[in-house]
C-alpha cells in the first residue's frame, strides 16, 4: 500500500511540475517556431524572407522558390518578397498575432506558463500563416511602363481570382483597353 501512494504522489509531483514550469503554448500551441505555406501564380518565382531586426536592420532567413513551406521563428516579423522576371514584385509582411493557447496558462500553467510563452515567443503566432500571391505583369508588351489596375474577388469556391485591366494615356486622362 505504501508503496502505491508513493508512486501516486511521485506522479502528481512530476505532472504538477510540468504544468507549472512550461507554457501551454510551448506544449500545446506548436512551439517557438511556425510553418508558414508561400506559393505563387505562376509557380517557381523566387521568394527572399527577411526578419526585422534590430534598429531596422533587415537580416536574410531564407531564399528559394514557390511552392515552399518555412519554418520561422515566431518572436519576429517576416518581409516575404516575391519576384519573377517580366512580373511586378510583389511584398507581404507576416506581423504578429496571439496564439490562442497561451490562454491555457490561465487554467493550467499558472504566471510561470505565461513567463515562458511570452519570453520563448511561443505566444504569439505569424499572420498570415498561407502566402498566396497572384503576380501581375509589369510592362505590357512593347511599352517601357504600363498601369495596370487590379479587380480581385473570390469565386464559389472561395478561391481568388484576380484580373489586371492594362490602362492606357488617352491625353489626359487613363482609360482601360
Amino acid at each position: 500500500m505504501k508503496k502505491t501512494n508513493l508512486l501516486v504522489v511521485t506522479a502528481c509531483l512530476v505532472l504538477a511540475g510540468v504544468l507549472i514550469f512550461i507554457g501551454c503554448a510551448s506544449i500545446m500551441g506548436g512551439g517557438t517556431k511556425q510553418n508558414v505555406q508561400i506559393s505563387s501564380t505562376p509557380a517557381a518565382a523566387k521568394v527572399k524572407v527577411e526578419r526585422s531586426g534590430v534598429m531596422g536592420r533587415v537580416e536574410p532567413v531564407w531564399e528559394g522558390t514557390t511552392p515552399a513551406t518555412v519554418t520561422l521563428k515566431r518572436k519576429s516579423e517576416y518581409l516575404v518578397t516575391v519576384t519573377l522576371e517580366g512580373y511586378k514584385p510583389t511584398e507581404v509582411t507576416l506581423e504578429h498575432g496571439t496564439n490562442g493557447w497561451v490562454w491555457g496558462n490561465l487554467i493550467c500553467g499558472g504566471i510561470i506558463g505565461l513567463i515562458i510563452d511570452f519570453t520563448n515567443g511561443a505566444a504569439k503566432k505569424l499572420v498570415p500563416d498561407e502566402v498566396n500571391v497572384q503576380l501581375v505583369t509589369a510592362m505590357g508588351p512593347g511599352v517601357e511602363k504600363s498601369i495596370y489596375a487590379v479587380f480581385s474577388t473570390l469565386d464559389s469556391n472561395g478561391d481568388l481570382r484576380v484580373l489586371p485591366v492594362p490602362l492606357i494615356p488617352d491625353g489626359t486622362y487613363v482609360t482601360a483597353r
